[in-house]
């Protein structure tokens, strides 16, 4: 049985803790999903200067799978650009998670749940 469709406010974040990592499952997803739309979000596309709301929306547009380090997600969740609400699966690469991430996306949770 085929899985349901996304919503369209919802993507599937796939983190991974280098560069070198995310391109390679980026190169993985692509091969072996080729369904699915996909966007690499990286130091090197300047994110951290997307400073309006407007930037990530046009950026994440029809993107089904994000593909980045911790750092990226973690801003935008601190910033409010990209809320735990629309991420339908959030997927950790190797398991290796850095407190300061882990403990941020606890607090994205807990707010996300008392709502």
């Amino acid at each position: 049985m085929p899985c349901p469709p996304l919503m369209a406010f919802q993507r599937i974040w796939f983190l991974a803790p280098t560069v070198a990592l995310c391109t390679q499952q980026e190169t993985t997803i692509n091969a072996y999903l080729p369904a699915l739309t996909t966007k690499l979000l990286i130091g090197s596309d300047n994110v951290d200067r997307w400073s309006e709301q407007r930037i990530w929306d046009a950026v994440l547009s029809d993107i089904q799978v994000v593909i980045s380090t911790h750092a990226v997600l973690l801003d935008a969740l601190t910033h409010g650009f990209v809320k735990m609400a629309h991420l339908a699966l959030l997927i950790f690469d190797e398991g290796k998670l850095q407190i300061p991430f882990s403990a941020t996306v606890s607090v994205h949770w807990l707010l996300l749940s008392s709502i």
